[in-house]
C-alpha cells in the first residue's frame, strides 16, 4: 500500500455562483484513510439558489482516475435582507426604544458581527448610561441577515438642589435659589425665575430644564415659626381606658413652639360629657422656647 501526500484538490463553483479554489493536501493518506481538507480561500454564494460544486484532484500516477472528480448539486437558501432600524435619544437615566422592520425574527446584538444576543423583537428597550450603538439582524429561522446599526444618544441630565428644609420667624421671608445655567425654571408657585422669595409655610418645588431638553426637580419645605406660640400638645391624665375616679388628677402637656421664652401661662380645662367642669391653672414658667 502506498501513502499519498502533496496533491492539489480543486473546487469549481457554477450555477448561482462562480469561482474556483485550489488547495494542496499536505498531510499523509494511508491506504483506506479519509481526511478533511479546509480551503484557505472562500467562494461567494450570497446569491443563493441552485449551485454546482465540481471537486477534483490531480495526483500524478493515480491508477484509477474515474473517482477523481465529484459533482455535487445543492440549493442554498437566500439570506434575508438587512432590516431597517431607527435609534433614539434619551436623557440620562431614561429608557430608549429601538425599532426595526423586517420579515422574520429581529435579533439585537452589541456588535456588528459576533457579540452577544441582547434580545429580540421591536420595539426593543434599552437603558444605556452613555451613547451606545446596537445592531439588529433579520432571521427567517434558517438564515440570518447582515446587521443594521441603531444608535441611542444619551443626553446629559441636569441636577438641581434647593438645600435642606428651613424655618423663618413669622413676618420674615426666605429666598430659595435653584442655581444658574439652566435653560428654564418652573416653580410650583408659577414663577419661572432662578430664585423665589417666600414667607408662607409650605413646600416648594422647582423643575429645571437644560439646553438638551432634559429635566430635574427638587423640593424644599419652609416652616414659619411664631415668636410666641404656646400649644397644648397632649393630655397625660386621665388617659383613655383609665378607671373612674371621684377625684381624678388632670395633667396636660404644654409646649412652647415659638422662639421666645414664656411665663405666667393660664391654662383652662373644660370637661364635658358624663361629667363636667372647668379648671384653670397658671404655669409660672418660664417655658423655654423649643
Amino acid at each position: 500500500d502506498i501513502a499519498e501526500s502533496n496533491f492539489d484538490v480543486t473546487t469549481d463553483l457554477s450555477g448561482g455562483g462562480s469561482g474556483s479554489l485550489t488547495e494542496t493536501y499536505t498531510g499523509t493518506l494511508n491506504a483506506g484513510d479519509t481526511d478533511t481538507l479546509f480551503y484557505t480561500g472562500t467562494l461567494n454564494t450570497s446569491a443563493g439558489g441552485a449551485m454546482t460544486f465540481t471537486i477534483s484532484t490531480n495526483l500524478s500516477g493515480d491508477d484509477d482516475t474515474s473517482n477523481d472528480t465529484v459533482v455535487v448539486n445543492i440549493t442554498l437558501n437566500a439570506e434575508p435582507a438587512a432590516p431597517t432600524a431607527s435609534g433614539d435619544s434619551i436623557c440620562a437615566g431614561e429608557t430608549a426604544s429601538l425599532t426595526a422592520t423586517g420579515t422574520g425574527t429581529l435579533n439585537w446584538y452589541d456588535a456588528v458581527t459576533g457579540g452577544t444576543l441582547l434580545g429580540t423583537g421591536s420595539p426593543f428597550a434599552v437603558t444605556p448610561s452613555a451613547t451606545t450603538t446596537y445592531y439588529v439582524s433579520d432571521s427567517d429561522g434558517t438564515c440570518e441577515s447582515s446587521r443594521t446599526a441603531a444608535t441611542v444618544t444619551v443626553l446629559p441630565a441636569p441636577s438641581v438642589t434647593l438645600g435642606n428644609d428651613t424655618s423663618i420667624i413669622d413676618g420674615d421671608t426666605f429666598t430659595f435659589d435653584a442655581g444658574p445655567g439652566f435653560f428654564s425654571y418652573q416653580w410650583n408657585t408659577g414663577a419661572t425665575t432662578q430664585t423665589i422669595t417666600v414667607g408662607t409655610e409650605g413646600c416648594y418645588t422647582v423643575t429645571v430644564t437644560n439646553t438638551s431638553g432634559c429635566t430635574a426637580s427638587d423640593e424644599v419645605c419652609l416652616d414659619v415659626v411664631f415668636p410666641t406660640d404656646v400649644a397644648i400638645t397632649s393630655i397625660i391624665s386621665p388617659a383613655d381606658g383609665d378607671c373612674e375616679n371621684a377625684s381624678a388628677n388632670v395633667e396636660i402637656e404644654v409646649s412652647n413652639l415659638g422662639t421666645n421664652d414664656v411665663s405666667n401661662v393660664d391654662v383652662t380645662v373644660d370637661i364635658t360629657g358624663f361629667a363636667s367642669g372647668t379648671f384653670t391653672a397658671n404655669i409660672a414658667g418660664p417655658i423655654v422656647a423649643g
